[in-house]
Order: structure tokens, then C-alpha cells, then sequence
């Protein structure tokens, strides 16, 4: 077992991050230095549509969304708040391009390039629910001039109860998108 660099395991896209070191058998300076590629070039976004239970207190983690009629954008992964950005339920075409224009701006990604895009369940999300928003984020992603190298839906890391998604985007040159496609065996990917 080989313990990586705290700022490496706390990088963001997490679940991605394991999938390209899982996929190559290198020297630990290599997966390292591939990992901080992939911690560079990728970004993610939350929102959430009712709460979760602390699992220390057994209290709801926040009220205020319960009556389903309000979303909460930029969650944090364990039900954080967004810093009150808070916006009316919108239907899924527009959830994912409020989504992409945040996740493009924060890099700043830029048209032309290669993305691989991670939709991840937080805990309450059907699957349904998340194949519908990733079918209008790629619409979205490739309208504003990306290409899609891959993509991923499901439930990688979930608090609780927590009804939401978060989407992680990455963009990739040619020698990522081969270790993307690579054969995975790990508890988070299986991909033959």
C-alpha cells in the first residue's frame, strides 16, 4: 500500500483521481505527477434539493430546502451549504447549464477541449434523475464547443440522504483519455 501526499488524496474529482491512478501500473513519482494533471485540470460542482441526517446528532443537516420548491447550488460534499445560493427547483436542461457555466468558469475551460465528465449521486438522487442531467450536460457541454472523451454516472460518494448531484469535469489530452479507457478493477470502478 502506498500512502500518497495529503494535498494529493484531498484533490479535487476524487473519485477520478482514483480511477487514472488505479489504471496505470508506474513508479509512485509518475502516478503522483499524474495525479496533480488530473487535480489541475478538474473541477466540480453541487447542488442539493433536501437535506441529510448528521450522522453524529441525528438532526437534519439544514430545513430550509423541504419543501422542494428551492435548489441549493454549490454544495459541499458532506451537505455543506453554497454559501446561500439558493434558486428555484429548475428542470434539468437548465440545472445543467447553470452547472457547466460554473464548472467552465472556475478553470476557465476553453472550447475545443477534451472532457470527461463525472455525475455522481449524493445519496438520494435516482438513477433516472442522474441520466437525464448527464444527457443535458452533454448537450449543454457540446453546444458551448467541447468535445466528450468519457463519462461516468452513479453514486461514488454519497452522504447520507443528501438529494443532489455533483458533477465533476476534466479535461484530458490524449495520454489521459487511454488510462480513462484502460481495464479498472477497484471498489469505486469496475470497467473492462
Amino acid at each position: 500500500m502506498t500512502i500518497l501526499p495529503a494535498e494529493i488524496a484531498r484533490a479535487r474529482g476524487h473519485a477520478v483521481l482514483r480511477r487514472f491512478a488505479m489504471a496505470e501500473a508506474a513508479s509512485i513519482e509518475e502516478c503522483a505527477e499524474m495525479f496533480e494533471r488530473v487535480r489541475d485540470n478538474t473541477r466540480t460542482y453541487a447542488a442539493a434539493y433536501s437535506s441529510c441526517t448528521h450522522p453524529g446528532t441525528g438532526l437534519k443537516m439544514f430545513e430550509y430546502l423541504e419543501n422542494n420548491d428551492l435548489m441549493e447550488m454549490g454544495m459541499g460534499v458532506h451537505g455543506e451549504g453554497g454559501g446561500d445560493n439558493r434558486i428555484p427547483m429548475p428542470k434539468a436542461g437548465r440545472l445543467a447549464e447553470l452547472m457547466a457555466d460554473a464548472l467552465i468558469q472556475d478553470k476557465p475551460y476553453r472550447p475545443g477541449e477534451s472532457l470527461l465528465i463525472l455525475v455522481n449521486g449524493t445519496g438520494a438522487a435516482t438513477a433516472m434523475e442522474l441520466n437525464i442531467l448527464y444527457n443535458e450536460l452533454e448537450k449543454t457541454f457540446r453546444s458551448k464547443g467541447f468535445e466528450i472523451a468519457g463519462c461516468r454516472v452513479g453514486n461514488f460518494l454519497t452522504t447520507q440522504e443528501l438529494a443532489g448531484v455533483s458533477v465533476s469535469i476534466c479535461s484530458v489530452d490524449d495520454t489521459m483519455k487511454e488510462l480513462w479507457e484502460r481495464p479498472c478493477d477497484c471498489p469505486l470502478w469496475v470497467q473492462k
